[in-house]
């Protein structure tokens, strides 16, 4: 039998034990669904865990958010390890090589005629590609390091602004229950006046319908709070139904000119400014990577070669350089190029949208923080004395009942309203802590 014959029916085994050992997709499903495989002894999935609900605390949520503990951020966090990982790997040399071959066979006769060849090599890069390589995967590490910071920063004002939301809806819809609690008195005493030829049907109308509307407020804001609570769920990573609520105040919520100028200073430092800084780099270093690429590489080695049919055995020291006709790397170098200006077009862009976001952020710290410092300092004091004077007089036999609740009502209404300003206030402070780079 010769020996393409004999190679032919290699070949064809080798096929036919291929096709036999690659089954198809439908084989594979088969196979699965079979009883006994893999799919079926796999343990069944557990019942999730009843969720515990609790109150966080801003502590918790800041040491959530930058220990990493939410799945999202623990996730991102080996991105910077895969770059360091790629970039470990760009700095090796690359592998040597062996090449075993055979030429001039006879066809009867495979292993004792013809030229045996062995030839073992280092391919040695030139034009300083593996530097440029391995400097450009450095750059790219860094750059995914400063990037899992910003991700890190970005979610951390996210969470302090829901946490704020929460304490918002928190206190706004234990304000209005007060509220839905007093309108219904005053509907009912409403009543018992018409009743009593004291008030028109007017009156009663006008106060069935605010008693109404509270009932409503009450039911909206406790579907806003239970809304703004999954939202805090999802920022920390933990399971919907989680959080039942916040504990803390609007004490924290406060900025002074010392931390806005402090913010400023911080600007040129923040991640999200590294991040189009580092990238600036690893583009000037991709310029530098497309241009080593066009070099050609050398190969040194030994190699070895027998003459079976002459019993002569050569060794000797091999040098490859291939040329190339053509340099096929203009495409590459011409990108690297672009990419290099518009990382540096990007970075200015960063850096005035920074700018620009933290001059909006204090203009609305000092809106709404003006706007709370009036209602503590002069609206509310004067509601609260009015509905004082108002109980005097009622005390005094000079009012009504219904003047007292009214008055009350007020009240409740402008302390509800200035929970708004308190939570437009805890936002600005987190966007400028935010751009402070979370000092």
């Amino acid at each position: 039998m010769g020996i393409n014959t004999r190679l032919l029916w290699i070949i064809l085994l080798a096929v036919w034990a291929g096709c036999k050992g690659a089954p198809n997709r439908g084989e594979t499903e088969k196979i699965e669904d079979a009883p006994g495989s893999r799919a079926t002894l796999s343990p069944p999935l557990e019942e999730p865990a009843p969720v515990e609900a609790r109150r966080f605390t801003l502590e918790a949520v800041r040491a959530r958010i930058l220990g990493h503990a939410t799945p999202h951020l623990g996730a991102e966090a080996f991105r910077p390890v895969e770059a360091r990982g790629r970039a470990d790997e760009a700095g090796l040399w690359p592998n040597p090589y062996v090449l075993v071959r055979k030429r001039e066979v006879d066809d009867d006769d495979l292993f004792s005629s013809g030229m045996t060849e062995v030839e073992i090599g280092q391919p040695i890069e030139l034009g300083g590609k593996r530097g440029a390589r391995a400097a450009h995967a450095s750059a790219e590490a860094e750059t995914a390091f400063e990037a899992l910071g910003a991700l890190t920063l970005r979610t951390l004002r996210d969470a302090e602004v829901q946490f704020y939301r929460v304490l918002g809806f928190q206190e706004d819809l234990a304000e209005a229950r007060v509220e839905a609690s007093t309108a219904e008195k005053l509907e009912a005493l409403a009543a018992a006046r018409f009743q009593a030829g004291k008030d028109s049907r007017i009156a009663v109308l006008r106060f069935q319908a605010a008693a109404e509307t509270a009932r409503l407020a009450v039911q909206d804001l406790t579907s806003r709070h239970a809304s703004a609570c999954r939202g805090l769920d999802d920022l920390l990573g933990v399971r919907a139904g989680t959080t039942a609520g916040v504990e803390g105040d609007w004490k924290s919520a406060l900025l002074t000119e010392a931390e806005a100028q402090a913010a400023r200073e911080a600007l040129a430092h923040h991640p999200r400014r590294r991040v189009a800084d580092r990238a600036v780099a690893a583009a000037d270093l991709a310029v530098d990577r497309a241009g080593a690429d066009a070099w050609p590489d050398l190969t040194l080695g030994l190699a070895y070669e027998r003459s079976h049919e002459k019993h002569e055995n050569f060794l000797g020291f091999m040098v490859k350089v291939p040329m190339p006709l053509l340099d096929r790397n203009q495409g590459d170098r011409a990108a690297a190029r672009a990419a290099a200006r518009r990382a540096r077009k990007a970075l200015e862009a960063e850096t005035l949208k920074l700018s620009t976001e933290l001059e909006a952020a204090l203009v609305a710290y000092d809106r709404s923080a003006q706007n709370a410092a009036g209602f503590a300092d002069n609206i509310l004091p004067r509601l609260e004395q009015s509905l004082a004077l108002t109980r005097s007089a009622y005390e005094a036999g000079k009012a009504s009942y219904l003047d007292v609740l009214d008055s009350l009502l007020t009240l409740i209404r402008t302390r509800r309203e200035r929970l708004g300003h308190l939570v437009d206030r805890a936002r600005a402070v987190a966007e400028v802590q935010y751009l402070a780079g979370g000092e």
